[in-house]
């Protein structure tokens, strides 16, 4: 029942990212989704006893990187300046993305067994 409201919750935050204006308003429901999804995955993991606990570790920690990653993005396109080709975003872009296979390969299947 809680995935489902959070579901609900995220698609109402996707509708209205899409309404917000462009700027602050935009990065401000963007980064409200962020917080919210990390909470989950932390609540997720406080609440996890089994061999699964630690992948929504893993899974917080990646799209915390996203959201770091994004905000600085954001942070360097105010006031019109210009996003680097390579810039430390983009480490942690890819950080979220290693972090977060790690989180799926640690994941317990059926049985219990770590991949």
């Amino acid at each position: 029942m809680l995935w489902t409201r959070f579901l609900g919750l995220g698609a109402l935050a996707v509708a209205a990212h899409a309404a917000a204006p462009q700027g602050l308003p935009r990065d401000i429901v963007y980064a409200i989704v962020v917080l919210a999804t990390m909470a989950a995955f932390v609540y997720r993991y406080l609440r996890e006893n089994g061999p699964d606990r630690r992948t929504w570790k893993y899974m917080a920690l990646g799209v915390g990187c996203w959201g770091v990653g994004d905000g600085l993005v954001a942070l360097m396109q105010y006031g019109g300046g210009r996003v680097s080709t390579f810039s430390a975003a983009d480490v942690l872009f890819l950080a979220g993305y290693v972090i977060i296979a790690v989180g799926f390969a640690r994941a317990a299947d059926e049985n219990g067994l770590v991949f």
